[in-house]
């Protein structure tokens, strides 16, 4: 597992050109604007602000989930890859069932979700 962490860091060092970048906005659970009906900079919220901030988070968490999909394939595969050196080929292959389920069912949980969201906030 050490020679895994340390040719990861190995391969990103090569990836790394010297320079930070930064965002103009960060990422925050409370954005300025941007959320329909939401206006947090002045406190002023309206009924549709509720449904639409949920669907925010909802957004973000999804986002969180992918990647750490992403982390559990890279790691999964690796360990496939190395799984003739190292013994845990089979490791590896499991890791990579169980991100690609894990993320199956949160897309689900994602569209059940947005579906009742949309259904709340705007009706039948």
């Amino acid at each position: 597992m050490h020679r895994l962490i340390s040719t990861l860091l190995f391969l990103s060092s090569l990836l790394y050109d010297g320079k930070i970048y930064a965002k103009d906005t960060p990422v925050t659970f409370i954005p300025e604007s941007g959320i329909p009906g939401c206006n947090f900079k002045t406190g002023e919220l309206t009924a549709e602000c509720i449904p639409n901030y949920i669907g925010f988070l909802i957004q973000q968490v999804f986002a969180f989930t992918g990647a750490i999909f992403l982390i559990v394939l890279i790691i999964g595969g690796y360990q496939y890859a190395f799984g003739n050196i190292a013994g845990g080929k089979e490791k590896g292959m499991e890791r990579i069932r169980f991100g690609i389920i894990g993320m199956i069912v949160c897309a689900l949980s994602f569209f059940i979700i947005d579906f009742i969201i949309s259904t709340i906030a705007y009706g039948s």
